[in-house]
């Protein structure tokens, strides 16, 4: 009698772990749910000026630093042939979204504050499209933005989803007191030790600018964050503390809760990597052929 013939499935490493990320995400529903909620909520305060009618003064101020923020991206992105521009907003999608969910692991607290500012620029510049002077399509010109958005924005609010729920960790441990505890060393080794890579930073950046009096320090540094190199140093250099801060702080934890939040951390990349960076590499093709094609 013939043996019958073990079938198996042959496993792709891409697919498992697409399926894995897409189930994490089902599981973590809710964290998206509060991340929509709050770029809706920022996007109608935004585009309603509330900000600017119950505090004239903060409201100009932000509108100020959201106006000056759009026009330096123009200004950067200003004679990009269309790989150069989709280059450009892939990376520059990708990093936002990256530490839209690193520095959630802290609280919430960022990931809640750049979905709230992305949010708000959202709705104050369509609302400056509807009402320019030049839109003859009143409030239906705000379709033309669709196509821009239509994977960007679920990137961007998957990647803030992640980090919210990064930051309530101590949630999903069996001794949440430890966790709180662990979250707070990690974040206090975290900010010391960014404090002093920008203590050594600043002073290189002061050095530089002596010869010229003129010159600020801060202008210097933030110069030196447009030169690829510098800017890679200084992001790694971030990371690095960043990871050290985390492991340093995790090690209060049990073995058990450690393996927890492992999971999470795990689970997380898993997302990212398979799911929010095609969605932003995708975006970044389409707004760039968009752009270069009709502006």
């Amino acid at each position: 009698m013939a043996k019958k013939r073990k079938i198996t499935r042959k496993h792709n490493f891409v697919y498992d772990n697409l399926i894995s990320g897409l189930i994490y995400m089902k599981k973590s529903w809710k964290f998206f749910a509060v991340a929509v909620f709050l770029i809706l909520l920022a996007s109608l305060i935004g585009y309603s000026g509330l900000v600017g009618i119950i505090f004239p003064s903060v409201g100009k101020n932000i509108d100020s630093y959201v106006i000056k923020s759009v026009q330096d991206i123009v200004k950067e992105t200003d004679g990009l042939g269309p790989l150069q521009l989709t280059v450009f907003i892939m990376s520059n999608n990708i990093k936002t979204a990256f530490f839209g969910m690193l520095s959630g692991i802290f609280f919430s607290v960022s990931s809640i504050v750049i979905v709230i500012f992305n949010g708000y620029v959202l709705g104050f510049v369509s609302q400056k499209a509807v009402n320019s002077p030049i839109n003859t399509e009143g409030i239906f010109i705000l379709w033309r933005l669709f196509p821009h958005g239509i994977f960007e924005i679920p990137a961007i609010l998957i990647s803030i989803g992640l980090g919210i729920k990064l930051g309530l960790y101590p949630f999903f441990v069996r001794e949440k007191g430890k966790g709180f505890f662990s979250l707070l060393v990690s974040l206090i080794l975290f900010l010391a030790l960014s404090g002093i890579i920008m203590i050594i930073l600043f002073s290189f950046s002061g050095g530089l600018s002596l010869g010229n009096s003129s010159v600020n320090p801060t202008d210097t540094f933030s110069n030196l964050l447009n030169n690829p190199a510098f800017s890679f140093a200084f992001y790694i250099l971030i990371i690095l503390s960043f990871i050290v801060s985390l492991v340093i702080g995790l090690k209060i934890l049990s073995l058990k809760d450690r393996e927890i939040v492992k999971g999470i951390l795990a689970d997380s990349f898993r997302v990212f990597v398979f799911v929010v960076i095609p969605l932003l590499v995708v975006a970044g093709i389409i707004e760039g052929l968009l752009i270069s094609l009709v502006g």
